[in-house]
């Protein structure tokens, strides 16, 4: 039910609009010509955690919905005048649309200014939960046969206490990571 005295003309969805999923890329490899050389290469920072869709694409989303209203708007071309004799149908024109919006509509704008306001409160949650999850971006970029090199295969051997500590340190990452947040996440726009 809509809470009229709070202004609200139609009651608020409790489910969230958009899914969006926490994801992660890692560096694909390009290996260069075998006669050459055996190297291979990728760039450094491409293993990355990302929302797919990005927030981008999110936003971009609701000015295309914003569009498809104009348009659809402006394809209406007649109305039955029996149904709505106020409507003056265009006999000269008949390609004219009967209610014309444009996007320096005053409501078109005031709809884009509204937009944009409750897309940047409602994607501080989103980027607040994305900034958690970056913090543990360093887990995707460690090599395990470096840090094993580095630990066990390096003239200055590592000792058992300092190879328990990174044993540890990795275990509690991957404990915070499991515990940073639920598996879903529901901010009143988007469902993460």
């Amino acid at each position: 039910m809509p809470k009229y005295e709070k202004g609200e003309l139609w009651s608020v969805n409790n489910v969230p609009l958009l899914d969006i999923e926490v994801s992660f890329s890692i560096a694909k490899k390009k290996k260069e010509d075998k006669k050459k050389s055996k190297k291979v290469s990728a760039t450094p920072d491409s293993n990355t955690i990302k929302y797919k869709p990005d927030l981008e694409k999110c936003t971009s989303f609701f000015d295309e919905c914003l569009q498809m209203i104009i348009t659809s708007t402006n394809d209406i071309h007649i109305l039955e005048d029996e149904l709505m004799p106020f409507i003056n149908n265009n006999p000269d024109d008949p390609k004219k649309p009967n209610f014309e919006l444009s996007q320096e509509n005053a409501w078109i704008v005031e709809a884009k200014e509204n937009l944009a306001e409750i897309l940047k409160e409602e994607l501080q949650g989103p980027k607040e939960l994305m900034e958690k999850y970056k913090k543990f971006e360093y887990v995707l970029n460690e090599k395990k046969r470096d840090l094993s090199k580095q630990l066990i295969n390096n003239e200055n051997k590592a000792t058992l206490d300092e190879i328990k500590d990174k044993i540890n340190h990795y275990d509690n990452a991957a404990y915070e990571i499991m515990n940073l947040s639920n598996d879903v996440e529901d901010f009143p726009l988007f469902r993460i």
